[in-house]
């Protein structure tokens, strides 16, 4: 149960409106219409228009004569030169409203161009926190995949060095949509991989959000649905793609996802994996999922009673159990999880070398320390972080 603290102060971010159903896709000239827009901006990828996934948003606007270009050049991680490219479509089309339908990285690119346009138009402005001055232009975002609200969240992230596979982030709250549409039809393309790797995208979010030190009333309420949804539909819907009712349940998991970790923030699984996505040359939920056991355990014993019902809500019984036997619940039913899906915990699966483990946890320790440690249930140190990268390997 959620303890409430008397003068303790919550923060809760969400988007203006949020559109959920089956083919709710079908609304999107209405939002613009709403949103007062006169010509729209479509964001997304190629292979998004090529399955026909956009046809739909491209109907609707068609419908109302609502006249629109396309800009399908993003790539994963949103590289920073493709913001700017899509910036300039935007320009040269003249553009008030931007439609963002894909993943990740394409709606984090659909807010990058939104906040630029009204922002000078360099990303260096705005990248870090509350850099932007100026509300971005109207957005409406849809999400074709189970990651952890890339729709309903005001974090942008984008790939500054391509070479490097530097990530920097942009966090305000003027990236938030002004309508979020979440039609689970969408979600029907992704293949089993996908779907897997954005599932335990959400998964962690909510793990991480629900034992935060910042974790209240308003991120709990969303943190133990995402956990409970995720434990129940995930394997049905990777074993199954094509199961419509797991579709539901995972894209409103992934919606609540987002207002969840706005208010709670996140830990040391997403910090870490930044380092590990780069060297691996992985997804950012599979670069999660090949820490995420080995944090937990480290994490246990600090906040064990709140893992021990977050192995409640994966289906474990912890009725009678002490606090820290519940809590190693938790690594069980991770691992239980991940094994189900066929993604591996260990570094060396991914082609990680050994060696490399000291510099990584260095690099890893570096990049996370002042924007995920903090909001971790507990502190690391440098010895810390080795000792549970060699876990993982």
């Amino acid at each position: 149960m959620t303890q409430m603290h008397v003068g303790e102060t919550s923060v809760f971010y969400s988007p203006n409106k949020i559109v959920f159903g089956l083919d709710t896709v079908h609304r999107v000239a209405k939002e613009v219409k709403a949103l007062g827009g006169t010509k729209v901006l479509i964001v997304s990828d190629k292979i998004m228009v090529e399955k026909g996934v956009v046809a739909p948003v491209e109907a609707s606007l068609q419908a109302k004569a609502i006249p629109y270009a396309i800009y399908d050049e993003v790539l994963p991680d949103a590289p920073a030169r493709l913001i700017t490219a899509a910036l300039g479509k935007l320009q040269a089309e003249d553009c008030d409203l931007v439609v963002g339908i894909g993943g990740g990285s394409v709606l984090d690119t659909a807010k990058a161009v939104s906040l630029l346009a009204t922002n000078g138009g360099s990303i260096e402005n705005i990248v870090g926190i509350n850099k932007a001055r100026q509300r971005g232009i109207p957005k409406v975002l849809l999400s074709t995949t189970h990651a952890a609200g890339p729709d309903t969240a005001y974090v942008v992230v984008t790939l500054r060095d391509e070479d490097k596979q530097t990530h920097e982030f942009i966090l305000t709250p003027y990236a938030m949509p002004d309508v979020t549409i979440v039609d689970p039809r969408l979600t029907l393309s992704m293949p089993p991989s996908v779907t897997a790797d954005t599932g335990i995208d959400t998964l962690v979010t909510g793990i991480e959000s629900y034992v935060s030190p910042l974790a209240n009333p308003f991120s709990d309420l969303m943190a133990e649905k995402v956990i409970s949804l995720c434990s129940a539909f995930l394997p049905l819907a990777w074993a199954k793609p094509s199961n419509l009712e797991a579709r539901c349940h995972l894209s409103l998991a992934a919606t609540l996802s987002g207002p969840a970790f706005m208010s709670a923030r996140l830990g040391a699984v997403h910090g870490f994996s930044y380092t590990i996505a780069a060297a691996g040359h992985l997804s950012h939920g599979r670069s999660m999922a090949v820490i995420l056991p080995h944090i937990i355990r480290f994490n246990l014993r600090g906040n064990p009673k709140r893992y021990a019902r977050v192995a409640e809500l994966m289906q474990k019984h912890t009725a009678g159990l002490a606090p820290m036997e519940g809590a190693e619940m938790a690594v069980e039913a991770v691992e239980r999880l991940l094994d189900t899906l066929n993604v591996s915990y260990r570094l060396r699966d991914y082609g990680i070398e050994k060696e490399a483990l000291p510099g990584l946890a260095e690099t890893a320790m570096k990049g996370a320390k002042d924007g995920f440690l903090p909001y971790n249930p507990r502190d690391f140190n440098a010895v810390d972080v080795k000792a549970i990268f060699e876990a993982a390997y």
